[in-house]
């Protein structure tokens, strides 16, 4: 192999690496369908990226249907394709385009919903459910604080270190975060020279990021960012210094995250 082959196949080995031991990886494997979601909202992501328009609204529609943050996708890929450059006689298509990818997933989703109608007699089983929880719109950066500093500034004023393992939801967070300001530390540098999937992998996280903050502190963040997965594409324009101590970091966390799950600790 030359130098430039090997290169590709050590930066190859530490995304597949990123990816297998990527925050929440312990619920890819749980009973929550996140590894169902993320199949088909990566399928989603490449179709589209392609200009596989038809495989992409499939793919969308069925992530919808698998998990129900998976409306997102439509918002998503109808603001990603409607913000690519294209020459002015094919504008008409290009919102045409957009608008059925995020028609057909919101189908997925409103599939759900019927679903819930004919099985409990209610289609709004999924929101009432929801209510109980005290989810709505909230401040994403107080989410983030109760989420992540609070618990660690608690921790130290209690000097209750002896529970650390419980410090590791939070740290997670924490973790995700950096991986995701590095991204976009990345993405301005080569903000010229990003793939089609480059950047709509940026607009997915950002959103599937905020998402939950926004909800509120009832959402579970260290589930939801299982959901982040395809930020993990980005990794490849990382220094190889800068991979290997990601994924070192990635399979500390994990392995204490998945032991609190399996302790029951975590749901």
């Amino acid at each position: 192999k030359g130098p430039l082959e090997s290169q590709a196949t050590t930066r190859s080995a530490l995304v597949l690496s990123s990816a297998g031991f990527f925050p929440g990886f312990v619920y890819y494997h749980a009973i929550f369908p996140v590894s169902m979601f993320t199949f088909f909202a990566v399928a989603c992501l490449y179709c589209v990226s392609c200009n596989r328009m038809v495989w992409g609204s499939i793919a969308g529609a069925c992530a919808a249907l698998s998990y129900a943050t998976g409306v997102l996708l439509a918002p998503v890929v109808a603001f990603w394709v409607l913000t690519q450059p294209t020459p002015n006689d094919q504008v008409r298509r290009k919102v045409l385009t957009g608008m059925s990818v995020a028609a057909a997933i919101l189908m997925g989703f409103a599939t759900v919903l019927t679903v819930h109608f004919l099985t409990v007699g209610r289609g709004d089983a999924f929101f009432q459910v929801q209510a109980k929880y005290g989810h709505g719109l909230n401040n994403p950066l107080r989410s983030f604080y109760l989420a992540t500093i609070d618990p660690l500034v608690q921790a130290g004023i209690h000097r209750n270190w002896n529970r650390g393992l419980h410090l590791f939801p939070p740290i997670q967070t924490l973790l995700v975060t950096a991986l995701l300001l590095a991204v976009v530390g990345s993405a301005l540098r080569r903000r010229r020279t990003m793939s089609p999937m480059d950047s709509l992998t940026l607009v997915y996280v950002a959103a599937f990021w905020l998402f939950p903050l926004v909800m509120g502190h009832g959402v579970s963040l260290y589930r939801a960012e299982s959901l982040l997965l395809p930020l993990v594409v980005w990794t490849k324009t990382f220094p190889k210094w800068a991979g290997c101590l990601l994924v070192a970091g990635l399979i500390l966390e994990g392995g204490a995250m998945a032991f609190l799950f399996y302790r029951g600790v975590l749901m």
